[in-house]
């Protein structure tokens, strides 16, 4: 292991969970019994990716992210999809919107395919980083100790804001371009870039994520341009039955709508140049998880996300035999 390697690795392993995101003053919860149009309510109003779910004694039941409600919301729409019709009609889409909203998150719980993580804030940051770079989650609950209650939330954007503090102690690692990256992981280089044309809909959108399990796909225009980006995470633009109307919209009448959801679905872009120190550095100022590769024309030619960037760290490493993490619930 070189010294670079040492360093990523004695940073990782030295500090801990506590270090990166610290205690809460208040965490945003909502019980069980509780319906997916509250939660969505309160996603919006307070500006947060994910929402702890309690049961009526305090609990903790699970922590559902925007994929989690998106995943929930188009098998329901599919339901009531029919292929002869172009456009459903208003009515049509406010009954979906309504079982949607009325829906109770045990309910969203309990149909998903995954489960929810749970970690120690005295875990050290190697345990989360590892489980971060696999892609299966963007976040996970923060617990004091292995008994104790929920305390904070703690995500890939912690992460990458970690990491841009700490650029200069990894200088080596950090100044690796994005071209030379693409090519040494074979990983980032294959990788689809997904896209959705912006005169489609934006419950196709939504679909297109659902289908391929992604959290945001490159809208782009006739000529292939990007034009924006959609996330799961704007799906908390429903926060009342009437919004399911905007599903039907075009995704360019979403992106054009008002400043708000243009700064929302701007697409932030990089090029081969960049350094993975650049990259970090636009993911923590811009709260996001992924920056598309652009050519001179502006069409999208690659991505890369946070997962990615952990990847190749946790790859760079041999990290050692890791803590065992609070829990993994389940939804059984």
């Amino acid at each position: 292991m070189n010294t670079q390697q040492r360093e990523l690795l004695d940073l990782l392993q030295d500090t801990l969970v506590e270090n990166v995101v610290g205690t809460a003053k208040e965490i945003i919860s909502a019980k069980a019994g509780e319906t997916v149009g509250c939660a969505l309510k309160k996603m919006s109003i307070e500006n947060i990716r994910s929402i702890i779910v309690l049961d009526d004694n305090e609990n903790f039941i699970g922590l559902i992210e925007p994929l989690d409600l998106v995943s929930f919301l188009v098998p329901l729409h599919q339901k009531f999809y029919r292929h002869d019709v172009v456009q459903e009609s208003m009515d049509d889409l406010l009954v979906e919107g309504n079982l949607f909203f009325e829906e109770k998150l045990s309910k969203v719980i309990e149909t998903r395919d995954r489960a929810s993580l749970v970690v120690s804030l005295d875990n050290k940051l190697s345990t989360v980083f590892d489980e971060f770079s696999k892609g299966y989650y963007h976040s996970a609950a923060a617990v004091r100790n292995q008994q104790g209650k929920i305390v904070n939330i703690v995500s890939q954007i912690d992460v990458a804001n970690f990491l841009n503090q700490n650029k200069p102690l990894l200088r080596s690692m950090m100044d690796l371009p994005a071209e030379q990256l693409c090519l040494k992981h074979q990983f980032i280089k294959d990788k689809e870039v997904v896209t959705i044309d912006q005169l489609e809909s934006l419950m196709s959108a939504f679909t297109r994520l659902y289908q391929k399990r992604l959290s945001a796909v490159a809208v782009i225009d006739k000529d292939g341009r990007i034009v924006g980006n959609l996330s799961a995470t704007d799906i908390r633009l429903l926060s009342v039955p009437h919004d399911f109307v905007i599903l039907s919209n075009h995704v360019k009448d979403l992106l054009q709508s008002n400043k708000r959801i243009q700064d929302i679905t701007r697409v932030i872009t990089c090029n081969g140049k960049d350094t993975i120190g650049d990259m970090i550095t636009r993911m923590s100022d811009e709260q996001i998880h992924r920056l598309y590769f652009v050519d001179e024309q502006n069409r999208p030619q690659g991505l890369i996300s946070l997962t990615d960037i952990m990847a190749y760290f946790v790859q760079r490493v041999s990290l050692p035999h890791r803590q065992p993490l609070v829990q993994q619930t389940t939804s059984e």
